[in-house]
């Protein structure tokens, strides 16, 4: 059965992760802005700069002092990998309120803007 819509959940956690993205300009081909990749936010050091991006306090201990745990690194790269599709829903629905979004899909290509379907009570700081 083919779906005719897909959806996604825009948190906080996605807004203020994209926020912190570090926007160059790429001057390849024509040029266009685009988060750099080595260094997304800021530094190059992955989950860590995810989880500092967005204010987590370190859960972990490595056995040489405090770190941020697995899970936080975890749910931090899971975060960073939704910012693709976060980024397409904000720019598309021109819209940076949390909630669910949805578009429809047509003949296996995701066409259509990104429409907020409900809003979320969670509130951006």
């Amino acid at each position: 059965m083919m779906r005719d819509s897909e959806s996604f959940t825009l948190t906080d956690n996605h807004i203020r992760l994209l926020s912190a993205a570090n926007v160059r300009w790429d001057d390849s081909e024509w040029g266009a802005p685009c988060v750099d990749p080595k260094r997304p936010y800021g530094n190059s050091s992955g989950p860590p700069d995810v989880c500092r991006a967005l204010g987590w306090p370190k859960l972990g201990d490595d056995g040489s002092g405090p770190c941020y745990s697995s899970d936080q690194c975890r749910d931090a790269w899971r975060l960073h990998v939704e910012t693709r599709t976060a980024l397409q829903v904000v720019l598309r629905s021109r819209s940076f309120v949390p909630g669910t979004y949805t578009r429809p899909l047509r003949c296996m290509v995701p066409s259509g803007p990104w429409v907020l379907a409900s809003a979320s009570t969670e509130a951006v700081r």
